[in-house]
């Protein structure tokens, strides 16, 4: 009876020294599995980092859930935090897709209303939800020869206005397609021929936050946020709505003014601290 206790005891102990190991090495997937735990095991840690001065974690008035992160140099210089200003200009939106010019018989009757059965349209598919074109801008088509953008005397190609938006058939799910209808002569355009549409999309020209991608955290339940730098050693976690990710870029809606200080590198690592994961590891 003894024996078996004793075994039992050993494999507690090392289930439970097995879990600290994973909480310790993935804290921000323990984080959002295991929220108890991880507050059981940290809470004391939390507690000696404060004491020795390497972080000090205070709440904020207003803001629940939110802690003020103060950081020594040292700890600072340790988790080699960047920061950058944020920025804001007029985002230029455009998307280059595929199209394909129609008779205009062709054309979903919602969207060729009475247009002369002469009229040459172009079908631009669109291949996702940030694919919205702007309605009130034209948009460029470029004749193809060969596969490749026809270039005659250096042309940039042809304006078009968009003249709706829908799916040849709607009941199938299939994504929608914007049409534009082509102006001018179209002597070098026939139907059937492929093409070039460099198009205009929603927001294209207004002033945006901008931010680089490597700032933006996400927590367990999807939202997102920037840590701003609004002091020397001071960060403090703010919400950002991204209206989209461009290759190394966030565009933003919604976050800190212009000027204002983010981390850039490092915000992975304040939110471990924010949270008490790993913030033994800044006092070391």
């Amino acid at each position: 009876m003894r024996l078996a206790l004793t075994l039992l005891l050993s494999a507690v102990v090392a289930l439970l020294t097995g879990h600290l190991a994973v909480v310790s090495f993935f804290p921000s997937v323990i984080a959002s599995h295991y929220p108890t735990v991880v507050s059981r095991v940290y809470d004391s840690k939390s507690g000696t980092a404060n004491r020795e001065g390497a972080a000090r974690l205070d709440a904020i008035d207003g803001r629940p859930g939110i802690m003020r992160v103060t950081l020594t140099k040292g700890a600072v210089e340790r988790l080699a935090l960047e920061t950058v200003a944020v920025i804001e200009k007029p985002v230029q939106r455009t998307a280059s897709v595929a199209g394909v010019v129609l008779a205009i018989a062709a054309v979903p009757k919602s969207i060729a209303g009475d247009l002369p059965s002469s009229a040459l349209v172009v079908r631009a598919p669109l291949s996702g939800a940030a694919d919205k074109p702007a309605s009130g801008e034209p948009a460029t088509i470029i004749p193809l020869a060969q596969g490749r953008p026809a270039a005659r005397g250096g042309a940039t190609g042809q304006s078009a206005r968009l003249i709706g938006i829908g799916s040849e058939d709607a009941a199938s799910g299939a994504p929608p397609s914007a049409y534009y209808i082509l102006s001018g002569e179209n002597q070098e355009l026939q139907t059937g021929h492929h093409v070039i549409v460099q198009l205009p999309l929603v927001g294209n020209g207004a002033v945006r936050k901008i931010v680089p991608a490597s700032a933006i955290i996400y927590d367990a339940s999807g939202r997102t946020w920037v840590y701003a730098n609004p002091g020397p050693q001071v960060f403090v976690r703010e919400p950002v709505d991204i209206a989209v990710m461009e290759a190394e870029t966030a565009i933003l809606d919604k976050g800190p003014p212009a000027g204002a200080l983010v981390v850039k590198t490092g915000a992975f690592e304040l939110y471990g601290a924010e949270s008490a994961i790993g913030i033994d590891k800044v006092a070391h």
